[in-house]
């Protein structure tokens, strides 16, 4: 039991740490933060990080298509999508960059449940465009 709760507080202390950054950029409540990691504790994380900063988790399976990304991403729209770092030519970054969806990316060490989040440059300026967009009307 002692070893259990441990992990569970382990979790909860990643979950909750590594979606601070992404609060500074605008995710408000209701908001849609699409996650396209593969099955296992980082999409675990990433889904209750997203839940507890009062956005809506959209997680999509990580072998759909360009196409299928296209067709879901336009369906829920989300501000964001959060990728695992480092691959530049994953279906899901192609079809949010495509679509005009800032592209956030993650790494994951599953040995001490760290939980880094990256928001790329183009992310930063699409999140910064929406907001300038917002603040006009």
């Amino acid at each position: 039991m002692g070893s259990f709760f441990c992990a569970l507080l382990s979790l909860s202390n990643s979950s909750c740490c590594c979606f601070n950054l992404p609060l500074l950029f605008k995710v408000n409540p209701g908001d849609v933060v699409s996650v396209v990691l593969p099955s296992g504790l980082q999409d675990v994380v990433a889904i209750l990080a997203v839940t507890w900063a009062r956005a809506t988790a959209a997680p999509f399976n990580p072998d759909f298509k360009k196409e299928e990304f296209e067709f879901y991403m336009s369906d829920v729209r989300p501000k964001a999508v959060i990728v695992p770092r480092g691959n530049l030519t994953h279906p899901a970054r192609i079809a949010a960059q495509g679509l005009n969806i800032a592209v956030w990316e993650v790494t994951f060490n599953n040995e001490d449940l760290t939980f880094s989040l990256f928001i790329t440059q183009e992310g930063l300026k699409k999140m910064i465009e929406e907001e300038d967009s917002s603040s006009i009307t």
